[in-house]
């Protein structure tokens, strides 16, 4: 669903959360978990065999507008709701919401690409901006992610090892600039990093990266859609044709001096901040002063209750609580776990998460 356009006419009753309705996203490298962690949510059936990889949990830009499961503005789209209560919401009005929150599944490797940043220009235009960020909810044992070039790198050699394929080439067929770039050697001057559960990973703009296979993650994004794609494994599309590439544009922005390190606990930066903890502490919430959004990440479900309002928050659910909410100081509590027949094994290792806090900056 793009962006919606129908403004709602009268206020909305005001609720003390938002609560959003995940859509699954079909990708060449997806696995089968999206499907059974979201089995719960509506418009979601268990039985259909596709590789799914991507599970949109908060979105309001040009591209997918949430729709409102429970809680403020139930039924609409979630700019709908931003248009009409924006300022409560987010602290000014805007039908587009800043962030856009994923979970991913990685049954193989995603594809080396980087992303703009907010002073890039490509070819002389200005692009969207997508900062990132991932927290590792489930790794194989030699799961691993690329992330940035080699210490012996230069930016020269960064740029050469991407490729400068001929202009008549990107005007006519993307998909022949596979031909103009070595896989191999790129690989091999990247920094490639092994992960854990429970590891938070910062993706500046301009950061050269790729999600290795065998890893179930949450990102939190700028909310933009912007990717530049420079070695794709041979990866193909449904009908067999190669993926395009964008190694014209990926040469003008990236950064090869950019070297995240992986951290654990809590992550800030300009756009968002994140934070994960083991149990929730419903006072660790008065050190914010704007929105925040709320994932669970147990197996189990538990009941949210936020004033005098109540809603069931299932595993992997994400509930929002508007800037109004956490600066009128709300009660916000969440209940024991209860035994459940929803089976779900994930997050049993050593690097259990049991919610994960994103707010806005």
């Amino acid at each position: 669903m793009y962006l919606s356009c129908i403004r709602v006419k009268t206020l909305l009753p005001y609720r003390p959360y938002v609560k959003l309705v995940p859509q699954l996203v079909p990708r060449p490298w997806g696995g089968t978990r999206l499907v059974h962690l979201r089995r719960h949510s509506p418009d979601i059936d268990p039985t259909i065999d596709m590789p799914y990889g991507e599970s949109w949990e908060c979105a309001a830009f040009k591209s997918y507008d949430s729709k409102i499961l429970d809680g403020w503005g139930k039924g609409l789209y979630f700019s709908q709701l931003l248009t009409a209560h924006g300022k409560d919401i987010v602290g000014k009005i805007s039908k587009e919401f800043p962030l856009l929150i994923k979970l991913i599944d990685a049954a193989k490797a995603l594809s080396i690409q980087v992303h703009p940043g907010d002073e890039d220009l490509v070819d002389e235009c200005k692009m969207r901006a997508k900062n990132e960020a991932w927290v590792i909810l489930k790794a194989e044992a030699d799961a691993c992610i690329w992330l940035g070039f080699k210490d012996n790198i230069s930016d020269a050699e960064a740029r050469q090892l991407i490729g400068e394929p001929p202009v008549d080439q990107l005007q006519t067929d993307r998909r022949l600039v596979h031909e103009q770039i070595d896989g191999d050697a790129l690989v091999a001057s990247l920094r490639k990093l092994r992960v854990r559960s429970g590891d938070i990973i910062n993706v500046p703009a301009g950061t050269v990266h790729a999600i290795g296979g065998g890893i179930l993650l949450a990102e939190v994004q700028q909310a933009s859609d912007t990717t530049f794609r420079i070695f794709d494994w041979d990866q193909r599309k449904t009908a067999g044709a190669k993926r395009e590439l964008h190694l014209s544009e990926a040469r003008q922005v990236i950064r090869p001096s950019q070297r995240p390190a992986i951290a654990r606990g809590d992550l800030h930066t300009p756009y968002f901040r994140m934070s994960h903890r083991m149990r929730f502490d419903p006072s660790s919430l008065s050190i914010y002063n704007t929105a925040i959004l709320l994932m669970s990440l147990s197996p189990h479900s538990h009941q949210l209750s936020v004033g005098s309002f109540r809603t069931v928050l299932n595993p992997f659910d994400l509930v929002l609580l508007p800037q109004k909410t956490i600066q009128e100081k709300e009660s916000v509590r969440i209940s024991s776990p209860q035994t459940s027949s929803y089976d779900n094994n994930i997050n049993k290792d050593e690097g259990y998460i049991e919610h994960l806090i994103i707010s806005l900056t």
